[in-house]
């Protein structure tokens, strides 16, 4: 019953019997179908309804140039649940086109809800949309990715693709869609200016070409990274490699893996070294151990996964098994069993024996100071890293003290022993990244 009234005021009844409602006609696809692109060259555009069509009311396409849409001429079929329609010019390509449907309705009398309007592109060719190269560290182990914005046709790559740069080697070139994937056949060299060139004729699958044109030069990573031995839990210890120079120096941070400030700043400096390896000396090897004991890294612990404290595990002349660390005058067992009894020790003393650094570097945390272990050009070295930061400069005795007690077995006073000079870092925060406060004091060492 529909009855009508005024004010609230019942006046009569309108009508009174048997209603039976229809399910709305909806629009379920079709290549004009609001938000589509279209790729190909089609003669002709579609809406796919999801019941069989009757009838239209008003189809309408409109093509948007300088920012005015425009009518198009369309003549338009129905096929079953299709509505086909042909624009009676050819499509304009990197265009954007409107359509509107005031009203259709279904064999069965389903109509829409409300006319319909969809804007749809018209595609160029194949344009890049990213890559995977960066600009600068791309590792020499991997291939180039780079990515279109639609599918492309394999044909004639080779002729439309170069890749170029001193040293790069031989290639083959490979299509997945819309992926186009470079494989060196050998690594890429290293710190390698490469320059990537794509013509404006590579093609989509439907022989659509013009707008691939793309140049994009990278930098390959300036460091080679070692693996040096395995911690307990036989993660990798890498030490990061840059130049080929006799005289090397090495920087080693997380020996205890609770001191993480160590781990981020050094990794801060491995990249602030890739961004600007041409300002590396000639003649210099630089060095970096970001992670000297990654089971503790992982584990958030002082200690590597034996509980051992490596800075207490190198064999000094005071080495002991049962050492003094942070929260205990005695910690028994944490020196180790013997001397460089664990592997992430070992690791990093034979590095050392093999390749003699002329300085070493040893970041921890968190008492704030620089102290020089008195061998070679330490002291000098320290103070010059001291003036570069606000870190205060001791002598080993004003060490042990700001520390709370006397170290055993320790890196620093081991490489003492063997003659090679060292620095301990000590950083003022346990998880922060100092790499700031460090900076001029880097470039320093690697200077002297």
């Amino acid at each position: 019953m529909l009855q009508r009234s005024v004010e609230e005021h019942y006046v009569d009844t309108v009508y009174q019997g048997t209603v039976k409602t229809l399910d709305p006609l909806n629009i379920i696809g079709g290549n004009a179908a609001q938000g589509s692109t279209i790729y190909d060259q089609p003669k002709l555009l579609e809406l796919t309804f999801d019941k069989p069509l009757k009838s239209i009311e008003h189809l309408a396409l409109y093509i948007n140039r300088d920012n005015n849409d425009v009518l198009i001429t369309t003549k338009y079929s129905i096929d079953n649940n299709r509505l086909l329609f042909e624009p009676l010019e050819p499509l304009h390509r990197k265009s954007h086109y409107m359509l509107r449907v005031d009203q259709a309705e279904s064999t069965s009398g389903n109509m829409l809800i409300e006319a319909y309007r969809s804007e749809f592109i018209v595609s160029g060719g194949p344009t890049v949309t990213s890559h995977n190269t960066g600009t600068v560290a791309f590792d020499t182990t991997k291939n180039i990715i780079i990515n279109f914005d639609q599918p492309i046709d394999s044909k004639d790559l080779a002729s439309k693709v170069t890749i170029s740069g001193k040293g790069m080697p031989s290639y083959s070139l490979a299509v997945r869609g819309g992926s186009l994937t470079v494989s060196p056949r050998q690594s890429l060299p290293l710190c390698a200016q490469i320059t990537v060139q794509l013509t404006s004729t590579i093609k989509n699958e439907y022989g659509i070409d013009g707008d691939s044109s793309w140049s994009h030069s990278f930098k390959t990573m300036c460091h080679k990274s070692i693996i040096i031995g395995k911690s307990v839990q036989g993660r990798s210890i890498v030490a990061q490699w840059f130049g080929s120079g006799s005289k090397m120096t090495l920087f080693v941070a997380g020996i205890h893996g609770n001191e993480k400030s160590s781990v981020y700043t050094m990794e801060s400096w491995l990249n602030e070294l890739e961004a600007h390896a041409d300002k590396i000396p000639s003649g210099h090897s630089i060095v970096i151990i970001t992670k000297a004991n990654p089971d503790g890294f992982s584990s958030n612990s002082r200690y590597n996964a034996h509980g051992v404290d490596l800075n207490r595990n190198f064999p000094t002349a005071n080495w002991s098994p049962d050492v003094a660390v942070p929260g205990y005058p005695i910690k028994y067992g944490a020196g180790g069993t013997s001397a460089l009894s664990e592997p992430e020790s070992a690791a990093i003393a034979s590095f050392i024996e093999r390749y003699n650094p002329t300085m070493v570097l040893t970041y921890h945390a968190q008492a704030n100071l620089i102290s020089p272990n008195y061998a070679g050009n330490s002291v000098p070295a320290a103070s010059l890293y001291a003036s570069r930061t606000s870190y205060r400069l001791t002598n080993s005795q004003e060490t042990d003290e700001a520390l709370g007690y006397t170290t055993t077995g320790d890196l620093e006073f081991w490489a003492r022993d063997r003659g090679t000079a060292n620095i301990i870092v000590e950083l003022r925060t346990l998880t922060g990244n100092e790499f700031s406060k460090n900076r001029d004091a880097l470039w320093a060492m690697i200077n002297l």
